[in-house]
């Protein structure tokens, strides 16, 4: 009788072994899976604020960009109205992209054609540049067509540039 209790004794402590190491490896199972799901949900979460993140400062960088140019456009346009001598240079870097004697063609804005035309009158290029009042021109800039090419010296169109180079806009 006391053998087989001990070997009934011994039955239920191993029936207990297994029991017990089957429901710790079934728990570690179970948790691990919920880790598993945690963890992938996490990651999901991360790449979607990732997303977001990156879409905000896609936004932020086009809104200070196109801040700054407004800003700058507002100080070059009060500047190009005021002084007919910053007319003149721009002008003037313009042309200066060209041969000495070709002919050309200077589109400028109408309130800027008399200061550029004193300024012109007398200088070395007489009559190889034919002044041309544009209004769609902004004050300030000008369009000097050659025979084979134009600089665009337009200001507004520089700042559109640089807005786009600003803001990470291709073209």
């Amino acid at each position: 009788l006391a053998a087989r209790e001990a070997a009934h004794a011994a039955a239920l402590e191993q029936a207990w072994v297994e029991g017990h190491a089957a429901g710790c490896a079934a728990g570690e199972a179970q948790a691990g899976a919920a880790f598993a799901d945690a963890a992938g949900a996490l990651d999901a979460a991360v790449r979607e604020v990732q997303a977001h993140e990156a879409r905000w400062m896609g936004d932020l960088r086009a809104h200070v960009a196109a801040l700054a140019v407004a800003v700058a456009q507002h100080v070059v346009g009060r500047e190009v109205a005021a002084d007919d001598a910053l007319v003149v240079a721009l002008t003037t870097r313009a042309v200066a992209e060209f041969p000495a004697g070709e002919a050309l063609v200077a589109r400028v804005h109408p309130d800027d054609l008399d200061a550029l035309k004193a300024a012109w009158d007398g200088a070395p290029r007489e009559g190889a540049v034919r002044w041309m009042p544009d209004a769609r021109v902004a004050r300030g800039g000008a369009l000097i067509e050659g025979r084979e090419r134009i600089v665009d010296g337009r200001v507004d169109a520089a700042l559109e540039r640089l807005y786009r180079a600003l803001a990470g806009h291709v073209a």
